[in-house]
C-alpha cells in the first residue's frame, strides 16, 4: 500500500481519474491471469491488490524514470535516507520479483511473484495506450539524485549537515510565537 501511496497519486494526476481506474483494474486482471498461468494446477487462492499496484508502479516508471525517491537505507545499526532515481529503485524491485518468481517452485503457497511481474508489465503497456494526447513519457529529472540526508533532518531540529537539505524556515517550537 505504501507503493500505491507514493507512486499512485502522480500516475493518477498524469492520466486522470478514469484512465487511472482503467490502468489499475486492467493491471489487476493481467496480474491475476499471469499468476494463474504460472501455475495452472494451483489450489491456493490468490488474494490481494499487489498486482494492480505493480501496474501503477510500472506506469510510474515510464512516466517519471528520473524522479527522485527517498529511500530508507538501513545497514545493521546505521541508517540514512538516500535519494535515488526511480528507474533504479523500481528496476531493482522488478528484478527481485522476477528472480523470486523464477526461483519459487510451482504451486507453492506464498507471495504471488508472477502477479507482480504481470501487473508491472501490463502497467508499462497500458500507460502507453491510455495516456492523454501530449503527455510525455520518460520525463526528465527535476532534482538532484543520490543525495544523502541525515535522518535528523526530518525531526524539525537543525542538527543536520548544512547543504544536504534546503532550509524550510524556522524550526518547530521556535519561541518567537505565532506572529514573529
Amino acid at each position: 500500500m505504501i507503493f500505491l501511496w507514493i507512486f499512485g497519486n502522480n500516475v493518477e494526476d498524469a492520466l486522470g481519474r478514469g484512465r487511472y481506474l482503467v490502468l489499475y483494474l486492467g493491471s489487476g486482471v493481467a496480474a491475476a491471469l499471469s499468476q494463474a498461468l504460472s501455475s495452472p494446477a494451483d489450489r491456493v487462492p490468490m488474494i490481494g491488490a499487489s498486482g494492480a499496484i505493480a501496474g501503477v508502479v510500472g506506469a510510474y516508471l515510464l512516466l517519471y524514470p528520473w524522479a527522485k525517491v527517498h529511500v530508507f537505507l538501513w545497514i545493521v545499526i546505521f541508517f540514512r535516507i538516500v535519494t535515488v532515481p526511480a528507474w533504479i529503485l523500481l528496476g531493482l524491485w522488478f528484478a527481485m520479483q522476477l528472480v523470486s518468481g523464477l526461483m519459487r517452485p510451482t504451486g507453492s503457497p506464498g507471495v504471488a511473484f508472477w502477479a507482480h511481474v504481470g501487473g508491472f508489465v501490463s502497467g508499462l503497456i497500458l500507460v502507453v495506450l491510455l495516456r492523454p494526447a501530449g503527455l510525455m513519457l520518460l520525463n526528465p529529472p527535476r532534482s538532484q539524485g543520490f543525495a544523502a540526508i541525515h535522518p535528523t533532518a526530518f525531526n524539525g531540529r537543525r542538527t543536520f549537515h548544512r547543504g544536504s537539505v534546503p532550509d524550510t524556515g524556522r524550526p518547530y517550537g521556535d519561541p518567537r510565537g505565532p506572529w514573529g
